[in-house]
């Protein structure tokens, strides 16, 4: 949908301000502006989304604060992961006692990856040569041992690959 109001083919309303614009998604339907600016109001709108999407994937809702579990201190979300729970990022399990690292190891890692039509959206695009290109594709390929919370964007594919993961389990 994001793409969608992105090219132009959909305004959308901040359900705060009234704005329209091809920049706010439909999904949330809330502006950029009103986030930063009005986050008592903002937030109680997209958190609900935020929580859904986190579902769909088989993520945590929340950090995690089991009170026999194994702390992570990886990011600031100082998760405290339970027995054969996962760690807000969907990175990090709890196996007997011990924080086990499913990416960002020597031994194992998590890929995802898709043909991305040029020019390109990458973030590196100025010195990828596929931003002056157009009718051909660009392998994009990302090591996921990332542990942000982003649910858009390429994140998507990681989080539909490891929901797919979680789910095979």
């Amino acid at each position: 949908m994001f793409l969608e109001n992105l090219l132009g083919r959909t305004e959308t309303r901040c359900s705060i301000c009234g704005k329209t614009s091809p920049l706010i998604t439909s999904t949330l339907a809330v502006c950029a502006d009103c986030i930063r600016a009005r986050p008592s109001e903002a937030l109680p709108l997209i958190m609900p989304v935020h929580a859904e999407t986190r579902r769909k994937f088989y993520l945590p809702v929340e950090p995690p604060r089991a009170a026999d579990g194994v702390h992570c201190p990886i990011c600031t979300n100082e998760c405290v992961i339970g027995e054969g729970e996962y760690g807000f990022c969907g990175l990090r399990t709890n196996e007997s006692g011990r924080l086990v690292h499913l990416a960002g190891k020597p031994s194992a890692g998590l890929l995802s990856w898709y043909y991305d039509p040029l020019p390109t959206n990458c973030v590196a695009d100025w010195v990828c040569e596929g931003h002056h290109q157009r009718g051909y594709k660009n392998l994009a390929v990302f090591y996921e041992a990332c542990s942000f919370n982003l649910s858009f964007a390429h994140f998507l594919h990681r989080n539909l690959s490891f929901a797919h993961f979680l789910h095979r389990k």
